[in-house]
């Protein structure tokens, strides 16, 4: 880690849809594809597509870089102790698994034109390949890759992922309907697996109220089929309404309510043999290397939550103090929009 004073945000996103575009301030990296798109040149031989002619622009028109999901990977891991950041975030989480998704489809059609009987040709969807095989692997290549990702962030902070979610509604014997909210486009196991492994799973929730001013609220309750929740008891069944950044921001009140804690619990101080040791939970800090989910709809506020992660209570203007920024190819969002 440097060893200056590094005066911007502890989260660096790894933005698949350009949503940090409206974040003063947010540090990013554009990804734009899986895997680095390719042509052949002149002389047929398949090349890279330089990182600034894969069309993407900038607010003036200007072409600007595009990573893949792979490149920026391999430059974080080459780099991330040089690089002042704690935490990382991949947001929107979906268009990944869309990405990852289509990408074992093509193996699959692949590897099916070699075999005496193709019939997989025509697939355009990873549901259409038998046995759910297609869909099995997708997820092992997404687990791969997120554990990957908590490998590189287990000594320095937390791995965030923003979901986008649908509405849904779950029928009880044809009569009860039960309105849920649901990861949209993420099958089942993978849903199961991430929640299983999430340290805290927290809804946003945008809302308008009777004088018309908007309200933020998040809820950790994951009671009945809700897939929120919290593994931290000081969060466990919280709903806060929160400020999208500033000293009220979600960060601050989720390490507000975390140092308040008031863990009673008396765990004897006994000793043990071996490799047998006992469990002493800190409520007061997140673990190093655990998983967080962010869900919500547009407009809830997801994109800054994940953006201002790490900045515990520190009353700010609009804008972040964008000053000292890494160089090399991290980007900053523009200070005004």
């Amino acid at each position: 880690m440097p060893t200056t004073t590094w005066q911007g945000p502890e989260l660096l996103i790894l933005d698949t849809e350009a949503s940090s575009d409206y974040i003063p301030g947010a540090h990013r990296i554009h990804i734009h594809s899986l895997i680095p798109p390719m042509v052949k040149d002149d002389n047929g031989e398949w090349q890279i597509v330089p990182l600034t002619e894969r069309g993407l622009v900038d607010q003036e028109g200007k072409p600007t870089e595009a990573w893949s999901y792979y490149e920026a990977v391999n430059y974080l891991k080459d780099n991330w102790d040089k690089l002042p950041y704690k935490h990382l975030a991949i947001d929107t989480f979906n268009n990944f698994v869309d990405w990852v998704n289509d990408y074992i489809l093509q193996e699959i059609i692949a590897l099916d034109a070699q075999s005496k009987v193709p019939k997989y040709q025509e697939a355009t969807d990873i549901s259409e390949i038998e046995f759910a095989v297609g869909t099995a692997k997708a997820r092992a290549k997404i687990q791969e890759k997120i554990t990957e990702l908590l490998s590189l962030v287990s000594g320095t902070g937390q791995l965030l992922l923003g979901v986008q979610l649908e509405n849904t509604i779950t029928i009880r014997s044809g009569k009860q309907v039960i309105p849920q909210q649901r990861m949209s486009g993420i099958p089942d196991k993978l849903s199961k697996w991430l929640t299983g492994h999430a340290e805290t799973i927290v809804s946003l929730q945008r809302s308008v109220s009777d004088s018309g001013n908007t309200i933020h609220t998040a809820s950790f309750d994951g009671q009945g089929e809700s897939i929120m929740g919290s593994r931290l008891d000081p969060l466990k069944g919280k709903t806060l309404i929160f400020a999208k950044r500033g000293e009220h921001s979600l960060y601050s009140q989720m390490r507000e309510l975390m140092d308040n804690y008031d863990n009673k619990e008396v765990i004897p101080d006994l000793e043990t043999q071996g490799p047998i040791t006992v469990a002493r939970p800190d409520y007061t800090q997140f673990r190093n290397g655990s998983l967080h989910l962010v869900c919500g709809q547009p407009k809830s506020g997801k994109s800054t939550v994940i953006a201002d992660w790490g900045l515990y209570k520190q009353a700010k203007k609009e804008e972040t103090n964008v000053s000292n920024k890494p160089t090399g190819s991290v980007k900053s969002a523009p200070t005004e929009v």
